[in-house]
């Protein structure tokens, strides 16, 4: 069913549409439109159902963050729109669902997925890293963290895997040596007790367009929250240098140079590895309870985690490896 695009558009004042909405290519988990009206060019998102009873506190608690990044004026980032009654979630109930939807004002670049990664652009991410560690100070630690859902629920989405015969059961159960090393690796990085703050969390250049002044543009900021902050940063440099298996030292460098000249605070990638290697397993068992048929997704949706899933666990073991050997070789940033 289509979005009510009139009433979207009368809800966040956006005036009057000059053309039926562009369908934007490259969103994974919500659908992505831009929107030209009398008032200007707009993105509007929809935000996929709610998956967990606390989403509503963790949107809060994104779009307060994201206000603050672009309040600062330090990050090149699209402006969040507000809706009349300013809110920054419009809402529509239907008889069968909500739809969620979110807007921003439209960016003119190059989407950074598209175009080869650079020194450039890896420079201008690691300052907008530097600039989101400024915006607010660590108020609690990784002791704070709970467990992870998905390493929690591993051994029950195996079985249910199996009970339902799907294609990738056996595989993801061929990964329970490494999910109980990456269980025994969280507890030591919670023992640890590591400073944890507000960020992105999902920086990478899915999520990133160039500018033609040659800055990147941060984007999609709903899904952050707290996270280790070299975390954050490793994975970020990694990501805008070509991805961990094909890293191009000189980009590597160059977003360490950038987070270096924009102040970022030092940071030790020790632990830095763990998160993200969890993160990668987090993805597994998203798609993999979609595709066992949780939460309420479209058939196209769940159709695609079938596919996802069985990608992710073939290629989560490599990548894992890489993004641990990566940690260790850089040692810190910047």
């Amino acid at each position: 069913m289509d979005p009510d695009w009139p009433r979207i558009a009368s809800h966040f004042d956006l005036g009057e549409l000059e053309m039926p909405p562009e369908p934007v290519s490259g969103g994974w988990v919500g659908r992505v439109w831009r929107l030209a009206t009398t008032r200007g060019t707009f993105a509007v998102k929809e935000l996929p159902q709610p998956g967990y009873p606390a989403w509503r506190r963790d949107f809060n608690r994104a779009v307060a963050f994201e206000s603050s990044a672009w309040s600062s004026g330090a990050i090149p980032m699209p402006e969040p729109i507000a809706t009349i009654s300013g809110r920054l979630l419009f809402s529509v109930v239907r008889a069968d669902r909500t739809e969620r939807y979110r807007c921003h004002s439209w960016i003119e670049g190059q989407p950074c997925l598209a175009r080869a990664c650079s020194p450039a652009d890896a420079r201008s991410v690691g300052a907008s890293v530097a600039q989101m560690f400024a915006l607010a100070r660590p108020r609690s630690t990784t002791r704070t963290l709970g467990p992870s859902s998905a390493i929690e629920s591993f051994d029950a989405t195996i079985r249910e895997a199996f009970a339902a015969e799907k294609p990738w059961a056996e595989a993801l159960a061929a990964l329970g040596d490494r999910v109980q090393k990456l269980r025994r690796d969280d507890l030591g990085l919670r023992a640890a007790a590591l400073p944890v703050r507000m960020c992105h969390r999902d920086l990478d250049p899915k999520n990133a367009v160039a500018l033609p002044n040659g800055d990147v543009a941060i984007t999609d900021w709903d899904y952050a929250g707290m996270r280790l902050p070299a975390s954050e940063a490793l994975i970020a440099a990694l990501s805008f240098a070509g991805g961990p298996e094909h890293a191009d030292p000189m980009c590597l460098q160059a977003f360490r140079e950038g987070y270096g000249v924009a102040g970022g605070p030092g940071l030790d990638l020790a632990f830095a590895a763990t998160p993200a290697i969890e993160e990668g397993l987090n993805w597994i068992m998203y798609n993999a309870w979609l595709s066992l048929g949780h939460r309420n997704v479209s058939a196209e949706r769940r159709a695609l985690a079938q596919e996802l899933v069985a990608d992710r666990i073939a290629t989560w073991p490599a990548q894992s490896d890489i993004i641990a050997r990566w940690a260790f070789a850089l040692g810190s940033i910047p």
